[in-house]
């Protein structure tokens, strides 16, 4: 028998308004290893993450050189209210998912998951 062996799942939101692979979908990674506290060994090795910034300092932030952008939600369309639908690229959500991107590209400000 064929195993394969998965490290998580995507899986689209029912309410995208854009069809889009990188555009309104969720992740799941379950745990592998648990212990009796902290987070799951095997994940902690697979990611890298910038220790949290409140949302008012990551606003003061200005990268060097501009924001480079990989996959991003950035065509997609955000309700902020029943009437309201605004380009998720207008929204402080992307100002900061840009900020995180550059900030995770520059040396030595990510590194693996700590419990």
């Amino acid at each position: 028998m064929n195993e394969r062996k998965v490290d998580g799942i995507r899986y689209f939101s029912t309410r995208s308004l854009i069809a889009d692979p990188y555009v309104n979908s969720n992740l799941v990674f379950p745990a592998r290893e648990i212990g009796f506290k902290g987070c799951c060994s095997y994940l902690r090795r697979k990611f890298h993450l910038t220790a949290p910034i409140p949302w008012e300092i990551l606003e003061l932030y200005e990268p060097r050189g501009g924001f480079i952008m990989g996959p991003s939600n950035a065509l997609g369309g955000v309700k902020l209210s029943d009437d309201l639908l605004v380009s998720y690229s207008n929204t402080g959500f992307h100002i900061a998912e840009a900020r995180l991107g550059q900030i995770e590209r520059e040396p030595g400000k990510s590194g693996p998951v700590e419990d």
